[in-house]
């Protein structure tokens, strides 16, 4: 209980006010000190988030310098497993050869930058489905592509020269979607129309026809 004497009250305030002041500028000393790390740790957090986004795409070097070895043997290709669909996969071996591709088969790019590689043991053998549908070939630099492509991002070809040479049959023609995009000096050979894939959308006339 505080003295009824108002010195001895006076003296027992002064001194509760005292340690109340002490405690709340330890808690804001303690605060001020904390927020470096704070924002450190948020910023941790933070890049880490990002490189999570990011783990799943890589680049994937294919090492295979035998004819008509497998595209989803995992041993021919740098990250031992073949590309998935968010994976650059490249082509730069001194020698070339012709690789056998089965259904199914995904990636994010193709880039040569040896001349002569063909994806595909026999025209329409296979398919290959492209995430963003970009092929870069290196500058006078030759690669064909005979597997069926597929995906909704069109095709766009830079560098050097692309032939597409899968067969003319309707279960293997080419069905990539979104138009084709050729830039960079480069050239886009086919064997037929169809291998050019399905048309970018477009809006009719109003008076209709063609």
């Amino acid at each position: 209980m505080l003295s009824t004497h108002p010195a001895a009250w006076v003296r027992s305030f002064v001194a509760t006010a005292n340690r109340i002041t002490r405690r709340k500028f330890r808690a804001a000393r303690l605060t001020r000190l904390a927020r470096p790390f704070l924002k450190a740790a948020a910023l941790t957090g933070a890049v880490g988030l990002l490189g999570t986004s990011n783990a799943s795409a890589a680049v994937n070097d294919w090492l295979s310098t035998t004819a008509a070895a497998l595209w989803d043997s995992g041993t021919n290709w740098s990250l031992n497993a073949e590309p998935g669909t968010g994976d650059d996969a490249t082509f730069g071996q001194a020698t070339a050869v012709t690789i056998t591709l089965t259904a199914g088969e995904p990636a994010n790019s193709l880039a040569f930058t040896t001349t002569g590689y063909v994806l595909g043991a026999a025209a329409g053998g296979g398919d290959l489905t492209l995430t963003s549908g970009s092929v870069s070939v290196g500058g006078g630099l030759t690669a064909s592509i005979a597997s069926q492509l597929k995906g909704t991002t069109g095709l766009n070809v830079s560098g050097g020269a692309l032939a597409l040479t899968n067969t003319t049959t309707n279960a293997t023609n080419n069905t990539f979607s979104d138009g084709i995009s050729v830039t960079g000096g480069s050239t886009l050979a086919f064997s037929v129309d169809a291998a050019l894939g399905r048309p970018r959308a477009t809006t009719s006339p109003s008076t209709g026809g063609r």
